[in-house]
């Protein structure tokens, strides 16, 4: 049956008409995809949300067509759909979270949940581009490097501990890891670990998801805490981005919904707007530690300057990487990684990059890579400066986790830590082991008058970052405005020898 139904639905608790001339009773739409690929013996995951779209509540909806292979997962989350039938009060959402079973299904399968009022009378469904449409092409292979992409096991974990913080909804808690250790030693098992986290980045970045001060990317923003991002500033709860004020160059300018929606099915500015989408996200060090805990199980504060490293009671908001002393340390336990030195290696406690500050000690920046001196001094206006630093990006490994100093309007040097990015190692090109033009995000800081443009076509050859800010997590270029700019510092969690403190998840 087509999503948009054409009848009169009588309102089972009021005995009250309603015509629906052209809208749905329920919006179903994919927060997580299904894989439209699989091997056999996997078990997958698909997240649907469920919008009751009516001005009545409605109880006992069906799930009403779960064929063999898919069962619905009940988690202890209040923000899924953890009963079948389920109650929705008005405008009510929940998460669908289904569990697909290879083995139980044929090798060419589709699904599209179908969400009943009254029995089968009245039923809507997901579009058929949000349909679960799946290939399967036999056994799994073993070795490491077909399984670097391979997320089924923490997809079909429950992502939160269910602690509630306001605006900022609930937290989420270490995934548990099935990695086979193999994979992770020596050389070849960096590598490997690199292109697992970067595989990571590449799966949320592929559900589209937005940025929103939220702790993980499944939780909705209530409807009283929604707002702006930007227009309620950095830190408020709730609030997540729609600003259509990129590059007014740009053929994407004043757009509100995400830059590379197709603007057809539920990729429209009706559904971005008015169906949810926007209100789904995490910011920027909630996206980092979200790429770790889903690559690796590893789990780190999301407060901004204190995943950098400074202490979360504010007494080191003005300290950066070469302003450290023996008894002023950025060691908070729930950061995560080393710090990078100015010729690429790793800090050694203690040694604060003696002897290893390359290009930085010779020009006089102190040790480590950071646009800010040993007196606390940023040289973000310094042209010579930052054409050394960015000869030197070449020095960063994928995963490197870079952290950005500078006020989000103006690009100018901040006193604290204000945003968190992954290196990707990669730049824009065509080639296999780049990223291609097309997949490169609009950038809210990159625009006319500050001399920079965002757009890949422009950026042959420039590196490549993945970050949530402005339309959520994507690949951007790493500029020189506000990012390189503004470069706090680096560290390095891969081939560390870093492990996570305790209780690494405080509300923050």
């Amino acid at each position: 049956m087509r999503r948009y139904l054409f009848f009169i639905f009588l309102a089972s608790i009021a005995n009250v008409v309603w015509a629906t001339s052209s809208t749905p009773l329920f919006v179903i739409t994919p927060l997580v995809q299904a894989p439209t690929q699989s091997y056999q013996d996997q078990t997958l995951t698909a997240i649907y949300e469920l919008i009751n779209n009516t001005p009545y509540p409605l109880t006992n909806l069906n799930i009403a067509n779960f064929p063999v292979g898919i069962t619905q997962v009940i988690t202890t989350d209040p923000s899924y759909c953890n009963t079948n039938p389920i109650n929705l009060a008005v405008h009510g959402t929940c998460l669908l979270k289904v569990s697909i079973n290879t083995n139980s299904i044929s090798n060419s399968f589709q699904w599209n949940p179908k969400i009943c009022n009254s029995g089968t009378h009245y039923c809507s469904q997901a579009y058929p581009n949000d349909q679960v449409s799946l290939t399967l092409m036999g056994a799994m292979p073993q070795d490491c490097q077909s399984n670097a992409s391979n997320f089924n096991f923490e997809l079909n974990q429950q992502f939160d501990n269910g602690s509630i913080v306001t605006g900022w909804g609930i937290s989420p808690k270490a995934l548990q890891s099935n990695l086979n250790s193999s994979c992770t030693i020596g050389s070849t098992g960096i590598a490997w670990q690199q292109q697992r986290v970067l595989d990571a980045a590449a799966f949320w970045i592929q559900q589209k998801i937005n940025y929103c001060h939220h702790y993980m990317p499944d939780w909705i923003t209530p409807v009283a805490q929604q707002c702006s991002a930007y227009a309620a500033g950095g830190g408020t709860g709730g609030c997540c981005s729609f600003e259509p004020n990129i590059n007014p160059n740009s053929p994407l300018v004043n757009q509100t919904v995400r830059w590379n929606y197709s603007g057809q099915g539920s990729e429209t500015a009706k559904y971005w707007q008015t169906y949810n989408r926007m209100w789904y996200g995490v910011d920027c060090t909630n996206y980092t530690r979200l790429l770790y805990n889903f690559a690796f199980g590893t789990l780190f504060t999301g407060d901004t300057p204190s995943q950098a490293g400074q202490d979360p009671n504010g007494s080191q908001a003005t300290i950066s990487p070469n302003q450290q002393t023996p008894s002023n340390l950025l060691n908070y336990s729930c950061s995560p990684g080393v710090f990078v030195c100015g010729d690429g290696s790793m800090d050694i406690p203690g040694n604060f990059c003696a002897g290893h500050g390359g290009q930085f000690a010779t020009s006089g920046m102190g040790n480590y890579f950071s646009i800010i001196d040993q007196s606390g001094i940023s040289h973000s206006s310094d042209p010579a400066i930052v054409a050394m630093i960015r000869s030197q990006l070449y020095l960063l490994q994928p995963g490197d986790l870079v952290y950005i100093a500078g006020d989000l309007d103006t690009g100018q040097p901040s006193s604290n830590v204000t945003h968190a990015v992954m290196w990707t190692g990669k730049t824009v090109g065509y080639g296999s082991s780049n990223i291609n033009p097309s997949q490169v995000a609009p950038d809210q800081y990159c625009t006319r008058a500050n001399n920079c443009s965002w757009q890949g076509v422009d950026n042959i050859g420039g590196w490549v970052i993945t970050d949530s800010h402005y339309q959520g997590a994507d690949y951007r270029v790493f500029t020189n405005f506000f990012y390189l700019q503004d470069l706090w510092g680096v560290k390095r969690i891969i081939g560390s020898s870093w492990t996570p403190g305790t209780n690494c998840n405080p509300p923050d």
